[in-house]
């Protein structure tokens, strides 16, 4: 895995693997979800909203299924990666 550091609207998020995402979303922490391919800095992604566990109630493992199947594609990518407030990953560790 690529060590990837975004801006999601002045926050500073680092791209970790699944395993940790779900840990993460399960504490309640903010994650972002992209398409493998796309750029966090362009302008269609910048802006993106993180998932929190305790405003939506569905499961990781829904969320990123119906994530998937909306926003993958051949162009973009056809799985996720996931990316973790830096804030967030220092309290943890």
């Amino acid at each position: 895995m690529r060590r990837e550091i975004a801006n999601f609207n002045g926050t500073e998020a680092r791209r970790v693997e699944r395993r940790k995402a779900e840990k993460f979303y399960d504490e309640g922490k903010r994650i972002w979800i992209l398409p493998e391919k796309a750029n966090p800095g362009s302008l269609m992604f910048e802006g993106s909203s993180p998932f929190v566990k305790t405003e939506d109630k569905r499961s990781f493992e829904k969320l990123v299924n119906e994530y998937s199947f909306y926003n993958c594609n051949k162009e973009l990518g056809t799985y996720v990666k996931y990316f973790v407030a830096e804030n967030d990953i220092e309290e943890v560790y």
